[in-house]
């Protein structure tokens, strides 16, 4: 993958609600993995939060790139992960994650074409929740 670690150990780590400097909860997600790592987080409607990202995941001869989403609750828990890929492509990533005015998510990152010239191009996709 373009302009990443080969090895990504904890990468996506979560702080919230820091009270009078104290930090109330942290979290590592994706210890199970190459590794999987967070771009942006937005608390959602329960207090909970959803952080986009990406995972990184090897074939044996080469390394690859989906993008993620991850649901915690409000204590940071993980309540699922949901892995994108686009045909063709070698590594998708979520740079960005906003709500939309009907409740649903808005992502923005980018993906990669090594096959058709090695173009690296906008993505841009609308998630119902």
């Amino acid at each position: 993958m373009k302009n990443k670690p080969t090895r990504l150990l904890i990468l996506a780590l979560l702080l919230s609600q820091i009270v009078n400097g104290q930090i109330v909860f942290q979290k590592n997600y994706g210890l199970d993995t190459i590794g999987d790592y967070g771009n942006s987080v937005i608390q959602s409607s329960d207090e909970g939060y959803f952080i986009a990202g990406g995972k990184v995941t090897s074939n044996g001869n080469s390394f690859t790139g989906e993008a993620i989403i991850k649901r915690t609750d409000k204590f940071g828990n993980e309540l699922w992960t949901i892995n994108y890929s686009t045909p063709g492509s070698t590594d998708l990533e979520f740079k960005s994650i906003e709500k939309t005015s009907d409740n649903n998510l808005i992502v923005t990152g980018s993906v990669n074409y090594p096959f058709a010239g090695n173009y690296t191009n906008v993505y841009l996709s609308k998630i119902d929740t």
